[in-house]
């Protein structure tokens, strides 16, 4: 089975460890066995933290993968019970039992979204499945979010000679191995799942990492990225 999947994470933090933006969205394809990405695309997005377009920025990168692969199946990070977007209206989605909060977020983005699922639907004719963090493959896709996040920062970093401070996603680890980032995860019995991005310019030789465990968030870590030399 072929799946793409999509996420948004990583976040650029304050120097208070608070959230200011999310940094990436990533779609990913995932084979068996299901550990790491086949291919993988991303948008440096800097979305406001909690906002319901997150969503619609991901299924625009599945959007733009799908372009370039096929799959069987498509997951994206709503949590919904595994519900084919594509049959699903808005009265639909509010019968469902998800917080207000969730409902409110719905009502906001449903016009874009249901034009968007429509056309992958149309176009690639395979589900669309609200299946949220229940997915291998958005977890994987999640990892990704952050191994590129590390590439795009450090570059940022090392150009504007700026300490950067990222919130790295739950039980995430990044790893250096040559010019690939990795992230891996640190949940049991998910220890074979990693995500990589080719660092291609070179920019984490550039920088130095610190990686340490975020004092306000059981379970999550922080990543300085700090300039040679500052």
């Amino acid at each position: 089975m072929r799946i793409i999947a999509a996420d948004s994470g990583t976040a650029l933090l304050d120097k208070a460890y608070r959230p200011k933006v999310v940094l990436t969205a990533a779609a990913v394809l995932v084979e068996e066995p299901f550990t790491q990405p086949t291919a993988q695309h991303f948008r440096l997005i800097e979305e406001e933290y909690g906002k319901p377009t997150l969503l619609l920025h991901e299924l625009q990168v599945i959007a733009e993968l799908c372009a370039r692969h096929s799959c069987d199946v498509i997951h994206v990070d709503a949590s919904l019970g595994g519900a084919a977007l594509e049959t699903l209206s808005l009265v639909d989605i509010l019968g469902l039992r998800i917080t207000p909060q969730a409902k409110q977020a719905f009502r906001t983005i449903y016009p874009k979204l249901r034009k968007m699922v429509d056309r992958l639907y149309h176009q690639h004719g395979v589900s669309i499945l609200a299946i949220g963090k229940d997915s291998v493959a958005v977890r994987i896709a999640e990892l990704a979010t952050a191994a590129y996040s590390v590439v795009a920062m450090a570059t940022r970093a090392a150009a504007k000679a700026e300490l950067l401070i990222l919130g790295l996603p739950r039980m995430c680890t990044i790893q250096v191995q040559g010019s690939a980032v990795r992230a891996a995860s640190l949940e049991p019995g998910e220890h074979e799942l990693i995500a990589s991005v080719e660092d291609r310019g070179n920019a984490v030789e550039r920088v130095r990492l610190r990686e340490f465990p975020n004092p306000f968030l059981r379970g999550y870590r922080i990543l300085v990225i700090e300039p040679q030399g500052g």
